[in-house]
């Protein structure tokens, strides 16, 4: 495909892409069943009622309204970057720093 036929400006990934869609290779249909059906897995959702403290709620609205997104939806982030690995505890993250910034200044003296 040519790009001065595209009509939308391509950044410099999908230009990579573009460049080598020749060598393409589709997968196996079973193989393509399996990611399908994992994805179709992880598009499904659960409604889950839970009970929590008036103020705790209303703190997740108003950090949900600074961020422009409905209060469930952050809070269905904030439960998903918990489950993968992604939310950090701010003061372990300032204590590491603090000790990687003394090993650093211990090796300059």
């Amino acid at each position: 495909m040519s790009s001065s036929k595209n009509k939308f400006k391509l950044d410099e990934f999908e230009k990579e892409i573009e460049k080598h869609a020749e060598e393409f290779v589709p997968i196996p249909p079973k193989t393509r069943k399996k990611i399908e059906k994992i994805i179709k897995k992880a598009k499904k959702t659960r409604n889950v009622n839970l009970r929590m403290a008036d103020y705790v709620l209303e703190e997740l609205k108003l950090k949900a309204s600074l961020e422009a997104i409905p209060y469930q939806s952050y809070i269905n982030s904030i439960l998903h970057r918990y489950v993968t690995g992604q939310l950090v505890d701010r003061s372990r993250v300032i204590e590491l720093l603090t000790i990687k910034k003394a090993l650093e200044e211990k090796d300059l003296s």
